[in-house]
């Protein structure tokens, strides 16, 4: 795997018109689902509530990277979205959550999705202020994932 650009097409980066937690891990695990071939949507969303219950993923400054790997996963998928206005996430800062860029793996790839978790981390860390703000989300996703 080159970089999160092998995995991340233009029907993985999502406006998420929402401002409830839960709804916009319903669309982030819609859009997984496509993307998985393996489980439903409603799959991957009872699995990503169960991994938020153990501690929330948000990881402060308005990002969050919820992410789960399961055995009936048979391709590693990541999907970004975005809130215009946040929504409440329970990050380690109390701010709203804008940008989110969930992680889905196969329970066996351990290597693959550790590597893809890490560069997920650092992509969300070093360019989610301007993704954030961008006016151009999928362009510029797609765009800044080619270097990590």
């Amino acid at each position: 795997m080159a970089s999160l650009s092998t995995l991340l097409r233009p029907e993985a980066v999502l406006a998420l018109e929402t401002d409830d937690p839960n709804s916009a891990l319903e669309q982030l695990c819609a859009a997984a689902a496509k993307l998985v071939d393996g489980p439903d949507a409603a799959a991957l969303l009872e699995a990503v509530h169960a991994r938020e219950e153990l501690s929330s993923t948000g990881f402060g400054g308005g990002l969050a990277m919820p992410h789960v790997r399961l055995e009936s996963v048979r391709r590693l998928s990541v999907v970004v979205g975005r809130t215009p206005s946040g929504v409440p996430f329970n990050a380690i800062d109390d701010a709203p959550v804008r940008l989110f860029c969930l992680v889905v793996g196969a329970e066996r790839e351990v290597a693959s999705y550790q590597k893809v978790m890490g560069r997920a981390a650092r992509f969300l860390k070093e360019e989610g202020a301007k993704l954030i703000e961008s006016s151009d989300l999928v362009a510029d996703v797609l765009s800044a994932s080619e270097r990590y």
